[in-house]
Order: C-alpha cells, then sequence, then structure tokens
C-alpha cells in the first residue's frame, strides 16, 4: 500500500497515528503495530511532537525493521526535511508547516507523498487545487482530547470537503469504531487514541476496516 499508486483504491485506507504516549505503560508500541499490521492497518504516521531529530529516524528504522515485508507504508508528521532523510513514503503536513510547493521541490525525484491537514472548505478546495499535495487530513470530525478540540467538524462538513478536493482523504478526530459506521463517505480513517489505547487494538482495527469493505 503507498499514496502514490495510480489507482485510488490500491492506496491506504487506515492509517495509525503512532503517538507513545497514548500507549498504555508496559505495552511495547511496535509490538502493538505489528498486531495491528496483522489485523489490517495499512499504513503508520510517527506524530511525537517533542521527539529530536535522532529519536524519529530511530522510529523508522524500529518500523521498518518490525514491518519488513508487510507493504505498510510509514509517513512522518510535519517534519518535511526528516521524512527525505528517513526516505520514508510520506509526510504529513500542517497549515502552519512548510508550503507542500516547496516539499515537492525539496523533494526532487525522489517519491515522497505529501499530506495536508484541512479544517475548512477553502482549505480543503485549495489543498485539492495543489498540484504539490497528494491527500488531506480532514478534521477534526468530533470533540478530541488528543489534539485539544472540544468541537468538531461533524461528518456532514468533512464529505463536502474531501468533494470539493477531490482527491483522496483521511477524516481524523475522535474515531472509533461506533462512530466509523456513521462515516462511509470517508475515503479512510486517521486514528491514534482509539487503536493505542484499547484493550485490543488489532479488534478495533478489524472493526474500523469493516465499514470500507
Amino acid at each position: 500500500m503507498r499514496w502514490l499508486e495510480p489507482d485510488p483504491d490500491s492506496r491506504p485506507r487506515l492509517l495509525l497515528l503512532l503517538t507513545r504516549a497514548l500507549v498504555p505503560a508496559g505495552r511495547d508500541p511496535f509490538s502493538l503495530v505489528e498486531r495491528c499490521v496483522a489485523a489490517g492497518l495499512d499504513a503508520v504516521q510517527i506524530r511525537e511532537k517533542e521527539a529530536s531529530a535522532a529519536e524519529h529516524l530511530e522510529l523508522v528504522h524500529e518500523l521498518r525493521e518490525r514491518l519488513s515485508g508487510s507493504g505498510v507504508a510509514i509517513a512522518v508528521n510535519d517534519r518535511a526535511d526528516l521524512a527525505l532523510a528517513a526516505g520514508v513514503d510520506a509526510v504529513h503536513l500542517g497549515q502552519d508547516d512548510a508550503p507542500a510547493a516547496l516539499v515537492r521541490s525539496l523533494a526532487g525525484e525522489r517519491r515522497l507523498a505529501i499530506g495536508l491537514s484541512t479544517h475548512d472548505v477553502e482549505q480543503a478546495r485549495e489543498a485539492g487545487a495543489n498540484a504539490a499535495v497528494d491527500y488531506l487530513g480532514i478534521g477534526p470530525l468530533f470533540p478530541t482530547a488528543t489534539k485539544g478540540y472540544a468541537r468538531g467538524i461533524g461528518a456532514e462538513l468533512a464529505a463536502e470537503m474531501q468533494r470539493v478536493a477531490g482527491k483522496p482523504a483521511y477524516w481524523i478526530g475522535g474515531i472509533d469504531p461506533t462512530r466509523a459506521r456513521e462515516l462511509r463517505d470517508a475515503f479512510g480513517f486517521a486514528v491514534s487514541s482509539a487503536i493505542l489505547a484499547a484493550d485490543d487494538p488489532a479488534a478495533v482495527v478489524r472493526a474500523l476496516r469493516a465499514p470500507r469493505r
């Protein structure tokens, strides 16, 4: 599974936002990811806001070792420089990060997918028109303590944003298996705490993938 596949149906549909602080004490985050991949997870985004460059590179190396041969795509959050240095599949940018066009220029001939977070229709429209952007993050769908949002944009607005963008979009924010049943218009989901903090993360992955089938 890769974000730059010509056929959108061949691209990842369920993205785990890996933040080690959300993993319960005593659990190995990499073993957790391995179990999730066996259950159908097809992409992992390293999301460590406070981690150093060295820590990011160490995480990428460990993930690659653990997921070798699985076909799972790996992304880095925010840091285009680290994404290029680590040779991951994608970098996901926020609205205040380096412009996608600049990152595309820096990547040159390297096959680096670029995602961009969007929070309203105008941002989604601009991302859709931006040739440097390969996919969108749309949200937050629901209130989420992980990102500090007390309100969500809701499924109706998210669907409109995905429509005007005309590109694959990962809906994010407070998504769990129960809510996922209401979000059949979503191209894909980006999920963190609902998977990482679950008693049975693999079961959550299977439940989140079920509406996509």
